[in-house]
């Protein structure tokens, strides 16, 4: 038996079936080496992509370095802008300021010019040789200003009913909501409605402060003349 050669203790199909399934896998694992890239090719396709990804990261940086020149060409502009209204508000304040001094002193001139602006308002409504006088109202309780019992109207009619507020520059809402309570202890003192006119010089209110200022006077059956 030792001598004998094994092959013919096996079956041959046995035999064939093996070898078909050998060489099926030899033929598989041949596929799928060829199917795999070797080392060098690896490290050649990745030095492919790194220098793909240097060329993303150059053209990447030239667009922000771009980017970044014009942000800050942007920057200054707007600072240059900025100054420049600074510059401007700057100028109009101190004109403001010297228009309100003006004001101030014509003081009464103005105060009458004001009058008559409102009365040749009211004329040419129909409602001619309206005599707005400056009286002076008690205000026991200082609802108007603390600390003040005396009132100064700048200008009040009884028939028709209207009163009216002088200032040279208007820079502040307060005024406005003064007049507004000078009004309501006109009304209280005199137990009747009044139509109101708030006259200024000037503004330097904002323009949505302004449209605030305006809409509370109307709601209040006030009007305001900006000259």
């Amino acid at each position: 038996m030792e001598d004998e050669d094994l092959s013919n203790l096996i079956n041959p199909a046995l035999v064939k079936v093996i070898e078909e399934i050998v060489a099926r896998r030899v033929s598989e694992e041949l596929e799928a080496r060829a199917q795999l890239v070797t080392v060098d090719q690896f490290t050649q396709a990745m030095e492919r992509i790194d220098k793909r990804f240097e060329e993303s990261d150059r053209r990447f940086e030239a667009l922000q370095v771009d980017i970044n020149r014009r942000f800050e060409e942007s920057d200054r502009r707007f600072a240059r802008l900025e100054e420049g209204q600074d510059e401007l508000r700057g100028q109009m304040r101190e004109a403001l300021g010297k228009l309100d001094d003006i004001n101030s002193h014509l003081g009464g001139p103005f105060e009458q010019f004001a009058r008559n602006v409102v009365s040749r308002i009211l004329a040419g409504e129909g409602t001619p040789d309206v005599q707005l006088d400056k009286i002076h109202l008690a205000d026991l309780a200082q609802t108007v200003t603390p600390g003040t019992t005396d009132v100064e109207i700048d200008g009040l009619s009884l028939d028709p009913p209207v009163i009216i507020e002088v200032t040279g520059i208007l820079q502040e809402r307060e005024k406005v909501d003064r007049f507004l309570r000078k009004k309501m202890l006109a009304e209280a003192n005199y137990h009747m409605s009044f139509r109101g006119f708030f006259v200024a010089s000037g503004c330097s209110l904002t323009p949505a402060e302004v449209a605030e200022v305006t809409v509370d006077l109307r709601q209040q059956n006030c009007e305001l003349i900006n000259l």
